[in-house]
């Protein structure tokens, strides 16, 4: 009779092998306990056996899990008088949790047989559970059964937490990143984070007590996602942090020190809700962008317009047209932006500006939707916006940003050159600090004891505006020099236009002549106390007289103003962001597309998904056009000057106005 049990076992014992085995937290001796409990008490003692006990408290918790549902070595039907031992022993397994992985490095679990001598002296042969592992499922390794069930617990528990805190749409986000080739290195975690998106998409259709099953039925084939450098993004972006720094912190641990991203993160996501807000919004139309007529200018908000239609330069004027030395005007009337508009431009007839080299930077352009009366997408009421020179809003300190420096500091130096894209030489930024130590390209990316770093470094600009930036978290206490080197060994082109940045106030400086290879030039000394910063000496920025053609015009030579307005920002009496002023010149022509949308301009309600609207403002570009406001543009807010020609009553005036 018990052989059948015996069989019933072992073939259940096979079915169960077919898949990953595990141990349950049932208490040792407690099946066997059941076991004989499950017998008349008067048979009791004749199942009582040591060799069945010892299978019962070893072998008789184990089971295996098939498709979220535990199988125990019980789970089969037999007659009287076994008939309820499968039924009490299944479900006491049944409701016990899994605790561990089954391995063994014993091929023969238990005690097939053996004999017992009777008085008569006759033997008599005893059948037990047992159970011939297959070879398949042994545990053949020289380490230990229990470190290879420690390593497979922590693996579980790992593998678990990954699928509890890792979100589906964090998932989906660096799918798409991967798929737009933005995430350095993505292409060689697709296929893990595909792997762990599956199992994620089952896991979540579980209650709890099958959520737990599923994590041991899959922790070996399952991803080890959590505790790779892309687990330590997808944790970021599942916890709520901003996309831009999940992915820097990423990249830190997997990209070399110099690496550069050069594309905007955007998901299918966030492109998914900013387009259901711009239809929202009904803003569609908005996002078309061309160049602005004068048409586009409400009347109030011109400031100056050049209505003299019969003073044109003959062509005998043009050939003795010469080059306007700066330098020249020493003794000028220096008038202030705001006393300029108020008390002189009113009764200007005629305006000039003498555009020289250092301006070059400040070349602007006026843009205006393609559908007139599409609302507005910016913070202000109407739908004009501008863009300077290299699509940047303004000027130097937003190309450090672009390139990727840090403009926030205690004290900033940038430099810039080859605005005209004809000066492809390496310029270096140099900084000696009050400590004698030298901030230069040799340790970019490192701070000084004093936190200075060089964090811009451009060795081949091309044909690109480039630049470069030093800047200091702290004060750096004390003399400061502050240089430019020519590393090329040929002669510059042209010169090169600085920033000194420190408590909110910009100096700006230019030096126009060109850099003999190898050639220092300092742009200034300066001392940092409790006074703030002064200078000892500074870069003249009026020193030399090249005159070089940009946007069809000519440095150093009076270009004449066609329009003059202030930044849309500021029409209607408006006071919104930072105010500019535009002189439009008569023959200024952008050659390149410029763009109409800047995150800095968005109206509120969009400022939610300011990733989208940058990569939108790369592609949305208003098209190459001879029609065009273009010309320089002041930032109110920012060190500089302009000399202009003031026409009145046939009278010429030249005044400096200072910004």
């Amino acid at each position: 009779m018990f052989s059948e049990l015996k069989v019933k076992v072992d073939k259940q014992f096979d079915v169960l092998s077919k898949s990953e085995l595990f141990k349950t937290s049932i208490d040792k001796d407690v099946l066997f306990q059941a076991y004989l409990e499950s017998f008349p008490e008067e048979n009791r003692q004749y199942y009582n056996c040591n060799c069945c006990k010892h299978f019962l408290n070893n072998y008789g918790d184990v089971v295996a899990i098939v498709n979220n549902e535990i199988q125990t070595l019980w789970d089969f039907e037999i007659d009287e008088p076994f008939s309820e031992i499968p039924k009490i022993l299944s479900e006491l397994v049944r409701n016990s949790y899994i605790d561990n992985f089954f391995l063994s490095k014993e091929e023969k679990l238990g005690t097939d047989h053996n004999y017992k001598l009777l008085e008569d002296g006759t033997s008599k042969k005893w059948e037990h559970f047992f159970y011939n592992l297959p070879k398949g499922k042994m545990f053949n390794s020289k380490d230990s059964i229990e470190s290879r069930q420690g390593e497979l617990r922590s693996i579980k528990q790992v593998f678990k937490r990954s699928l509890d805190e890792i979100t589906q749409e964090s998932l989906e986000t660096v799918l798409d990143l991967i798929e737009q080739n933005v995430l350095y290195r993505g292409q060689e975690f697709k296929l893990l984070i595909e792997t762990f998106r599956k199992q994620k998409l089952i896991y979540d259709t579980l209650d709890n007590k099958k959520k737990e099953l599923f994590a041991w039925e899959n922790t070996k084939q399952g991803s080890k996602i959590r505790n790779s450098s892309i687990g330590t993004l997808l944790l970021d972006l599942s916890n709520g942090e901003d996309l831009e720094k999940s992915v820097k912190s990423f990249e830190a641990m997997v990209a070399p020190a110099n690496y550069k991203r050069t594309t905007s993160l955007v998901s299918k996501g966030m492109i998914l809700k900013a387009e259901e807000k711009i239809k929202e919004l009904e803003l569609e139309k908005s996002l078309y962008r061309r160049h602005a007529k004068s048409t586009d200018i409400p009347v109030n908000e011109v400031l100056f317009v050049n209505r003299n239609t019969d003073d044109k330069v003959s062509i005998f004027e043009e050939l003795i047209d010469c080059v306007v030395n700066p330098k020249s005007f020493t003794k000028l009337q220096e008038v202030s932006i705001n006393k300029f508009l108020s008390e002189l431009l009113p009764y200007s007839t005629g305006l000039e500006v003498l555009f020289e080299n250092k301006h070059s930077s400040n070349l602007m352009s006026l843009l205006a939707p393609v559908n007139e009366d599409s609302p507005s997408l910016f913070y202000w009421n109407n739908n004009i916006s501008w863009d300077y020179i290299g699509n940047l809003t303004d000027s130097m300190k937003e190309r450090v940003k672009a390139a990727g420096g840090n403009t926030d500091g205690a004290l900033r130096f940038s430099i810039q050159w080859n605005e005209s894209g004809d000066n492809n030489i390496d310029f270096d930024a140099h900084a000696i600090e009050p400590d004698e130590h030298e901030i230069m390209f040799t340790n970019k990316g490192r701070k000084s004891k004093l936190t200075g770093m060089l964090d811009v470094d451009i060795i081949n600009p091309g044909k690109n505006i480039a630049v470069e930036n030093i800047i200091w978290d702290r004060e750096p206490l004390g003399k400061t020099i502050l240089f430019v080197h020519n590393y090329s060994s040929s002669m510059s082109k042209e010169g090169f236009s600085a920033e000194i940045e420190y408590d909110g106030q910009i100096y700006t400086f230019n030096y126009d002549k060109r850099l003999k290879g190898n050639e220092k030039v300092i742009v200034a000394e300066i001392i940092i106390d409790k006074s703030g910063l002064n200078f000892i000496k500074s870069l003249d920025s009026q020193s030399a007289i090249i005159s070089k053609s940009v946007w069809g015009i000519q440095t150093n030579k009076w270009q004449k103003v066609s329009l003059l307005t202030k930044s849309p920002n500021f029409w209607n009496n408006k006071d919104s962001g930072n105010e500019h002023i535009f002189f439009i010149l008569e023959n200024a022509r952008n050659p390149d597309e410029p763009r109409g949308l800047y995150n800095e301009y968005l109206r509120y309600d969009l400022q939610q998904h300011r990733k989208v609207f940058e990569v939108l403002g790369n592609k949305l570009k208003a098209n190459i056009s001879d029609e065009q406001l273009s010309g320089l543009g002041f930032s109110i807010t920012q060190r500089n000057d302009v000399i202009v020609k003031v026409t009145k009553e046939d009278k010429q005036t030249i005044y400096r106005i200072k910004f």
